[in-house]
């Protein structure tokens, strides 16, 4: 068994890997070469690319038939393998429910209302950690095979993650920070430069919005009503904010003139040669009708569902819908159709027993698809922490909320462990976890200990208005992973111990 020397060191580099990844990220904002528009574009990259390469290729990975116990779907449905897939959904309630519980006791952030309940609902289950069970999981006291096996039961835990997130609507917890709140955001501030436009207008730029209007014979009627409707608003305004010149007002009231003359003229002039309006305005009229129809079809469903339906239920399930088809939802179901059919697994990846549908390389046929989306899932992670640091480099002092964020840490790395870590030994002495499967003990103790999961960084950035919306959550990361590399070490030191 390791010594408590290399159990700390073991445990403190993956939590390493990440602090130095985001003081790069930090580093990167501070300096402009990564700026708050920048984190935006970057937060929608990893969210529509690489996180659904990502789950892609981690699930087509690390699970397949033989893990199907694991995932709880065996036929006899024992108690055993419900156990094993029901930690991580537990997980996900207690967080919820604690989320819930720190937002109703303690003061939060305007924009971080239901922002503290997905970071207490979310842990980092996958890249932390998988961190972990590859440091550890091929050395003593685990043993060659415990890392596969680690990683299998860690997948569990992502797909949860996954399947809470997207396709469930987790993520919406996020966005509502952001939705409805247009007095928050800077977009509706009173722009300096328009004030002083308005109170000092300049004459040439005004003579060039001062567009004249000049009607076509071949224009319609209500044409020519909108256009002179518009231009005597225009002329009203223009004239109660300048005096025009002379010669300008002149050749604005002759085209006053003009437009009035032909917009009273019922039939257009006999000397024109120009085709009538009458096929236009017939062509609106058909336009018009064809709304008018799809209008009161769409009206007559509405009421017919709001009948049957309550439209509580209706807004939830087209949220469900649209969370089902998003980039990460779909990535995520199809690398578990893959993962879990073998003839279509040995396709992207190795099987044993179906040599017969490789290539004539001797490799699987679309295993390029597979390179391709492992090769794009690396960026993920990296491209994750360095929006945490971003976040962390706008952070400052007046906006952490001290109470909030160490009862939200104490919360996740010291509540939460202990619990996990409470249910695990009773279930295993009351013999429904089997105690030789030391691995799956240690995954499902461990997972409870993580911080909230790098993601929730980049969905802020992805749904904030303008991208500057992090730092209520970075105070809350930082928080989390400074004291975590204490809380994470402790935890681990004892499981080990209560484990062997």
């Amino acid at each position: 068994m390791l010594g408590l020397n290399a159990l700390i060191w073991v445990s403190v580099k993956p939590v390493l890997k990440i602090v130095l990844t985001a003081c790069m990220g930090i580093f990167l904002s501070k300096t402009g070469i990564l700026p708050t528009s920048g984190t935006k574009m970057l937060s929608r990259i990893v969210v529509n690319v690489f996180l659904p390469s990502l789950q892609f290729s981690r699930v087509v990975e690390s699970i397949d038939n033989s893990d199907l116990k694991t995932l709880g779907y065996t036929e006899a449905l024992n108690v055993t393998s419900l156990t094993n897939v029901q930690h991580a959904p537990g997980y996900v309630a207690l967080g919820c429910l604690s989320g819930v519980l720190l937002r109703t006791v303690v003061p939060c952030p305007p924009r971080f209302r239901y922002g503290i309940i997905a970071a207490a609902t979310f842990g980092n289950w996958g890249d932390l950690s998988l961190a972990i069970i590859m440091s550890i999981g091929t050395g003593p006291p685990f043993s060659a095979s415990d890392e596969s096996k680690g990683i299998a039961y860690v997948s569990v835990f992502v797909f949860t993650f996954f399947l809470f997130m997207f396709p469930l609507g987790g993520c919406r917890l996020i966005a509502a920070d952001f939705k409805d709140r247009p007095e928050d955001t800077e977009s509706l501030q009173p722009n300096p430069l328009d004030t002083e436009h308005k109170q000092n207008p300049e004459p040439d730029h005004i003579e060039t919005a001062s567009t004249i209007y000049h009607p076509t014979p071949n224009q319609s009627e209500v044409q020519i009503f909108e256009s002179k409707s518009a231009d005597i608003q225009y002329n009203d305004d223009k004239a109660a904010a300048i005096n025009l010149d002379p010669s300008m007002a002149q050749a604005e009231k002759i085209e006053s003139h003009h437009s009035q003359a032909e917009y009273l003229e019922n039939t257009p002039s006999p000397s024109s040669t120009e085709p009538t309006s009458y096929p236009i305005s017939k062509a609106s009229a058909a336009y018009r009708n064809t709304c008018n129809a799809f209008s009161i079809i769409r009206r007559t469903i509405t009421s017919c569902l709001n009948s049957i339906i309550p439209r509580p239920i209706q807004r939830f399930s087209l949220a469900i819908a649209r969370s089902l088809f998003t980039p990460s939802s779909t990535a995520l179901f199809a690398g578990l159709l893959v993962a879990l059919v073998n003839p279509l697994k040995a396709l992207f990846v190795p099987v044993p027993g179906y040599e017969y549908l490789y290539a004539v390389d001797g490799q699987p046929c679309l295993g390029f698809i597979y390179d391709w989306t492992s090769f794009l899932a690396g960026a993920s992670v990296p491209s994750g922490i360095l929006l945490l640091g971003c976040g962390l480099a706008t952070l400052q002092i007046r906006h952490i909320k001290p109470l909030s964020c160490l009862c939200l840490a104490v919360a996740k790395l010291i509540v939460m462990p202990v619990i996990g870590i409470g249910v695990v030994m009773a279930l295993v002495n009351a013999g429904i976890l089997d105690r030789s499967d030391k691995m799956l003990l240690f995954v499902l103790m461990f997972q409870g200990c993580t911080p909230t999961a790098t993601t929730n960084v980049y969905l802020t950035q992805l749904y904030s208005p303008t991208g500057k919306e992090t730092q209520d959550i970075a105070a809350y990361l930082a928080v989390q992973y400074i004291l975590g590399m204490i809380t994470m070490t402790v935890t681990m030191c004892v499981s080990l111990h209560l484990i062997y």
